[in-house]
């Protein structure tokens, strides 16, 4: 209740809080869930090739070829970081 009443302003003069209505989140365990993040940059990274693949193939007119570029390039910094963790 105390959140639906922060939410609407709560009481005259009351701070208000900015809590979850779900409860505390729990503190992430370092290096927990790191194989299924990895597996996911190299999913994107793999959907990235193919994208710049195919600009490349018909031609790029509204210049997104550096735009996949640059997201490669972060995915593959993402991915290095996380593996030398």
């Amino acid at each position: 209740m105390q959140y639906l009443e922060n939410r609407q302003g709560g009481a005259a003069g009351a701070a208000r809080t900015h809590r979850s209505p779900c409860g505390a989140s729990p503190r992430p365990v370092p290096g927990a869930g790191q194989g299924r993040l990895l597996d996911w940059i190299d999913s994107q990274a793999r959907v990235t090739r193919i994208w710049l693949d195919q600009l490349i193939a018909e031609g790029d007119p509204h210049d997104m070829i550096s735009l996949i570029h640059r997201q490669a390039a972060w995915l593959d910094m993402m991915r290095s970081r996380l593996v030398e963790n």
